[in-house]
Parts: structure tokens; C-alpha cells; sequence
């Protein structure tokens, strides 16, 4: 595929001109891109993101902007969309409404292909069937991307040392920026007018897009509500079989207990009712839509009079009966109720979808014409195609041309020869040398790659070897390589320690943190263990129930929790929470008046007052304390140990404390809340509340 890729641009290489007007265009592209390089702006932004599954709304307008180079953990508990909206930044799938920035280039609509990043999944996701070593070339050896990357480092390399040459044979300071601004002109339009082309079909999608997406989410919303229908009829079926199993056993014990202690009633009876049952309160039939109705009004009838049979009054086998009879007519009335409500959901959506599809069908004609007449699209998608052409047939007709007017080639064959001596000083072969790294073979340069990164994660010995034969962090290992060879501008790893042992997992995090640092490369790291996300993280994305709750950097997070959540899910042990209340400008924390606290901006409300484990002032019960508490579980880590406290009008409260305080399960102990370490929230609406204290 590459292969012909390269045999299709030379083609059309061929076929290009270079003229005046096609060089006044590549200057204007230049000096625009030139500008927007040099402005500040985020390695990924996320701009109002929803995902909506149907059942469900997995990411709820998630905006954030991540800063080049840094390491950003999204954090959270299973289902708070974290994986999701890291699946949404690869392009793993497609987003419902919002945007995903990469350097200010909208990616929303790109193929994670097109994205350039690295990806390390969960679960390694190598080919067992390849060497370490072709794992990690693999990407290489298949990324047109990087092979013309590759390419132009090369050209470049070329292109310092022939320059170095040329200024020796004579060549002016002209000719030889003109060089240098002709190459630089082609790498810089090269990749950045296919992304300027790219943003602009973006723009031009847009309605289109939100229109698919509309007509797709209706179909979507009416499979998930019939769904949801279906599982509470699964959900009320069963419910049904189990009080009908337990109501049998019921009469069975009643039975047997009233005939051992002679409490049954004389002259049991046969139920009338089993005698002749008409089937349609037995058997499904299908029926048109208004009899359906009339069916389920005889069904509840029915079941009503069943219910209201005195059992006691009928021998065991009719009582059972009766039982078994009424829950075959409550799953009936549930299927017949279930048909009712699946045909109006598919007659509201059959309304829904027929507006959504004459929406999306006028988009798309729009789309599709605005495509052959807008003229700026026309053009640009023109000049994406034939300017790169043009630039680089500009480059090399530069270099052809000082080549022969400085005679460089024969130059360099003399020299070679050793017909002549070098025209070049100790300083400048030195400079070539270092040049000549560059100045090499795509298969070289593959490998060269694959032997850099493997020496920098360290698996330089195992490169021959398969995956099946590597431990669990080698895996991972390679797998972080296979990710970083290509130097991608983002990386993205999705819970990447969750499968190794608890010390591999410490020293592996601290290893991906040095090599991130050392690479400069802007991470996005998914976990669920905040203790990986503190120790790991320049910012942390805290997320829950679809929202970011709170953006921050650690320490932020931790010191100062925008909400409950993210107070108690942050910290080990975790935050312990006191009932407490505000009342005539006074805080009373379970009982106890907090002096010297105030909250100037908050009138009479119920609170809780957050305390980090190890905050605690501890007392001795001849001092003066504020509250009393008993030790029900103590833990011991060696250096600290952690105890449960149980406190009167509070419950169970975490502490944290160094081993030289030396409690045991029973013990008393006696403490007071650091006025200056306190974690005020509202108690309705969980949110943070700024407060004021004095000594």
C-alpha cells in the first residue's frame, strides 16, 4: 500500500509545473503557518464532548485543554467515562456532539490513523506470532507518515551538508538561504496544508455531521428504550416466578402445620375455577392493537379473582394450582402490557426518525453541493494536492541548479578520489559526521529507531525473543516501546499497570514517568487508583458519573476538593465526614461549636466538615479535647498505622497515625479537628465551602 502510495506521488510529480503564481501561493501558505506555529496553544482541548450510548450518557459536555508535554491522568471509579473519553481522543469512536482539538486542528472527524498518536492498551495487545523486535518496527515499516518524515530528515541532512559544500565552491548568502527557505518552505507545507485542508472540510461537515448524528441517535434512543423494556419484563417475570415459589412453599408449611395441629377446615372443596379455564387466559395470542387492550382488561379481572380465592378453603393440589394458574396470568398481562408499550415506542420514533432522515437526507444534498461550489474548499483541496508537489519540484531544481554552477558532484568525486584535498576544515567534518546520521536508508533508520527505544525502556536483551516468553512487565515494556518509536506528539495509555504485581507496578509507573519527562511527550493516563494518579500526574482529571468534577494538579485535588466526591476519593484512608451545622453565624460540628471557624458567605445550613486521615490532633484524656472516640479495627504498615474509630453521632471515622502512638482494638482515643486543615462542604449540593479561621 505504501509502495504504491510513493508510485502514485511520483506520478504526480511528474505531471506538476512550478511557475510564478504556484511559488507566490507556497510563500503566502509559509508566512501563514509560520505565525501559527509560533502561537501558544494546548496539545488537546476537548470542547463540549458527549458521548451518548442510548441507555446511557457516557461523557456529559467534558471540556479540558491539556498543555504540551505534560502527563494527564484521567481518574475515576468504573463507569465515570474515563476510558471513553480517552477511546474518543484516539478516534476509537465516534463522538455525539463537541469537539477534540489537537494544537488548535479540530480531529474531530479524523481516523486514529490520521491522529499520530501511540496507544497502550490494558491488555499489551502485541503479536505473539513476531519477535520483540518486529513488534516494535512494525508500526514503522507501515506508517506512510513517519516514512516521509524520515524522508525529509534525511533531505535535510542532504541539504546542510551540500550547503556546507556550496559556501565553500563559492556560493553567496542568497543562493544559499534560497536553498534553505525552498526546503524549509516544502516540510512545512508538506504537513501543514493537508491539515489546513482538513479543518476546512471539517467545518464544512459540520451540519452534515450533527444531522448523521441525529438520525443515528433516534434509531439508537428506540432500540435502547425497547431494550430497557425488556429487561424490566425479564426483571418483572422473574420477580414473579420467586413470590410464586415462596407463596407454594408458604401454603405447603401453612398445609402440613394445620393437619399435624387438626386446624384444617372440614369439607376442603375442589377450586371451581380450574375446571374450565378459556385458553386465552393461559396462552398468548397475537392480536391487533385495540383488542390488546380489551385482553389485558379481562387478564387483570382474571387475576382479581384469583387473588381473591380464600385458599384455605381448597385441598393442597387446587391450592397450588390457583398459584401457579395466577402466575401464568400475570405473565401474560406482562407480555400483552409489553407489546402494547413496544408499538407506541416504535410509533414515536417512527415520527422521529422519518424527521431525523428528511433532516439528514437535505444535509448531505448541501453537503454534497457545497463541495462542488465552494470555491475556497475547491482551491485549497487543489493546492493540498499540487503544492507539496511543487515546493519539493521547486527544492530540487534549486539544487540541481548550484550543483552544476558550482560543479559540486565533480567536487565531491575528486575528493573522493583523492584527487584533490578536502575543501573542508576539522570543525566542519565534525558538523558532517554528525549530519551523516541522518544521511541514511529507510531500513537503517528503522532500525536505528527500534534500537533507541529499546535501549531507553531497557529490553535490549530480549528483542529476539516472542511475547509468550516475557513476563508480564517485559510485556508492558514492549508495549510502551511499540508506542513511543514513532515519536508520536501524544501518547495515550489506558490503565496500562493494571495487570502487574503490586511492586512491578510501582517501579514500572516511575519508570513510564522518567520516560515521558525525558521524551517530552504530552500523556493522557487512565487509572482508577488515585494513589498511581497522584504519584504519576502533572494534572489530574477527576471524573465521575459522566463529568469532570474537578481539573487540577495533585496537590490541588488533594488540598483542596472542589466536591465530596472528589474529597473522599482521593486520599487513603478516606476522608472522614462530620455532620455538622451552621446556625446563627456559629459552626457546631456533631454538637461541638467550632470557635474561631466562620463562614462569611453562608447563612443557617446543614454541612459536613471533611478531615483528612492524618490531620487529627490527637489528645491525652487528662487534656482538654474536643471529641471521644473507640478504636474497632487497627492496621499496621510498618511506619504508620491505621485505625477505625467509632464516634458517638458521627460513625466510623479513618485515622492515619505515626506508630509511636500505640492504640489497640478497644482503646479510647481523644482528639481535636485542626481549625486550619478543614474541608467544609453543603450538605445538599456536596459543593465546597470557602471559610475563614483565626488562632
Amino acid at each position: 500500500m505504501i509502495i504504491l502510495k510513493k508510485l502514485i506521488n511520483k506520478l504526480k510529480e511528474s505531471s506538476v509545473k512550478v511557475d510564478e503564481l504556484s511559488l507566490k501561493k507556497i510563500n503566502q501558505y509559509f508566512d501563514e503557518f509560520n505565525v501559527a506555529s509560533q502561537e501558544e496553544v494546548p496539545a488537546i482541548e476537548l470542547k463540549n464532548l458527549n458521548i451518548d450510548f442510548g441507555e446511557t450518557l457516557a461523557v456529559d459536555n467534558v471540556s479540558f485543554k491539556i498543555p504540551e508535554g505534560k502527563l494527564v491522568t484521567l481518574l475515576g471509579p468504573s463507569g465515570s467515562g474515563k476510558t471513553t473519553t480517552l477511546n474518543a481522543i484516539a478516534g476509537l469512536l465516534t463522538v455525539t456532539s463537541g469537539k477534540i482539538l489537537f494544537k488548535g486542528k479540530d480531529v474531530t472527524d479524523f481516523t486514529p490513523q490520521k491522529r499520530k498518536i501511540g496507544f497502550v492498551f490494558q491488555n499489551y495487545a502485541l503479536y505473539p506470532h513476531l519477535s520483540v523486535y518486529a513488534n516494535i518496527a512494525f508500526p514503522l515499516k507501515n506508517d506512510y507518515n513517519w516514512q516521509f518524515k524520515t524522508f525529509l530528515k534525511r533531505e535535510k541532512a542532504r541539504n546542510e551538508i551540500r550547503i556546507m559544500y556550496l559556501e565553500k565552491l563559492g556560493a553567496t548568502k542568497e543562493e544559499i538561504s534560497e536553498l534553505r527557505s525552498a526546503f524549509s518552505k516544502w516540510e512545512l507545507i508538506s504537513e501543514d496544508l493537508p491539515h489546513k485542508l482538513n479543518k476546512e472540510y471539517a467545518r464544512l461537515v459540520d451540519s452534515y455531521e450533527k444531522a448523521h448524528t441525529e438520525f443515528k441517535l433516534a434509531g439508537v434512543h428506540e432500540t435502547s428504550k425497547i431494550s430497557l423494556l425488556t429487561k424490566n419484563v425479564l426483571k418483572t417475570n422473574e420477580k414473579l416466578r420467586k413470590d410464586s415459589k415462596e407463596k407454594l412453599a408458604r401454603i405447603t408449611e401453612k398445609y402440613n402445620s394445620d393437619l399435624k395441629n387438626n386446624l384444617l377446615r372440614a369439607n376442603l372443596k375442589e377450586a371451581e375455577i380450574l375446571k374450565n379455564v378459556p385458553s386465552k387466559f393461559i396462552k398468548y395470542e397475537s392480536l391487533a392493537h385495540e383488542k390488546i387492550s380489551e385482553r389485558t382488561t379481562e387478564l387483570n379481572s382474571f387475576a382479581a379473582e384469583l387473588m381473591s380465592i380464600d385458599l384455605d378453603d381448597l385441598v393442597l393440589k387446587d391450592r397450588k394450582l390457583v398459584v401457579k394458574l395466577e402466575e401464568k396470568v400475570l405473565k401474560l398481562l406482562t407480555r400483552y402490557k409489553f407489546i402494547e408499550k413496544q408499538k407506541e415506542i416504535i410509533e414515536e420514533y417512527a415520527i422521529l426518525k422519518k424527521e431525523k432522515q428528511a433532516a439528514y437526507n437535505l444535509a448531505k444534498k448541501e453537503f454534497s453541493n457545497t463541495l462542488k461550489s465552494d470555491k475556497e474548499y475547491n482551491e485549497l483541496k487543489k493546492d493540498a494536492l499540487t503544492l507539496p508537489l511543487i515546493a519539493k519540484k521547486h527544492f530540487y531544481t534549486l539544487v540541481s541548479s548550484f550543483e552544476n554552477k558550482y560543479k559540486l558532484k565533480e567536487t565531491l568525486q575528486k575528493e573522493r578520489k583523492g584527487e584533490i584535498p578536502s575543501v573542508l576544515n576539522e570543525d566542519e567534518k565534525v558538523k558532517l559526521k554528525e549530519l551523516s546520521r541522518d544521511n541514511i536508508s529507510l531500513k537503517k533508520a528503522i532500525h536505528n529507531e527500534v534500537m533507541e527505544v529499546a535501549n531507553r525502556v531497557e529490553i535490549v536483551k530480549i528483542l529476539q525473543k516472542k511475547p509468550t516468553r516475557l513476563s508480564g512487565g517485559q510485556q508492558q515494556r514492549v508495549s510502551i516501546a511499540r508506542a513511543i518509536v514513532k515519536k508520536p506528539e501524544i501518547l495515550l495509555m489506558d490503565e496500562p499497570l493494571s495487570n502487574l504485581d503490586a511492586k512491578l507496578r510501582i517501579s514500572t509507573r516511575q519508570w513510564i514517568r522518567e520516560i515521558q519527562q525525558s521524551l517530552g511527550i504530552t500523556t493522557v493516563f487512565v487509572t482508577h487508583d488515585q494513589e498511581e494518579a497522584m504519584s504519576i500526574s502533572d494534572i489530574i482529571v477527576c471524573m465521575s458519573t459522566a463529568k469532570v468534577q474537578q481539573l487540577g494538579s495533585p496537590l490541588e485535588l488533594y488540598n483542596k476538593p472542589k466536591n465530596q466526591f472528589v474529597a473522599r476519593f482521593l486520599g487513603m484512608p478516606e476522608m472522614g465526614l462530620f455532620p455538622s451545622e451552621l446556625k446563627d453565624g456559629k459552626l457546631f460540628v456533631a454538637g461541638f461549636e467550632m470557635k474561631n471557624v466562620s463562614l462569611p458567605e453562608k447563612s443557617n445550613s446543614s454541612l459536613n466538615v471533611g478531615v483528612r486521615s492524618e490531620d487529627y490532633i490527637i489528645k491525652k484524656s487528662t487534656d482538654k479535647y474536643m471529641f471521644k472516640g473507640e478504636v474497632i479495627v487497627q492496621e499496621n504498615f510498618g511506619k504508620e498505622s491505621k485505625l477505625v474509630v467509632k464516634i458517638e453521632n458521627v460513625g466510623r471515622i479513618n485515622f492515619l497515625l505515626d506508630n509511636s502512638e500505640n492504640y489497640k482494638v478497644g482503646d479510647s482515643i481523644y482528639f481535636d479537628l485542626p481549625i486550619h486543615k478543614l474541608h467544609i462542604f453543603d450538605a445538599a449540593s456536596e459543593e465546597r465551602i470557602s471559610y475563614e479561621f483565626s488562632e
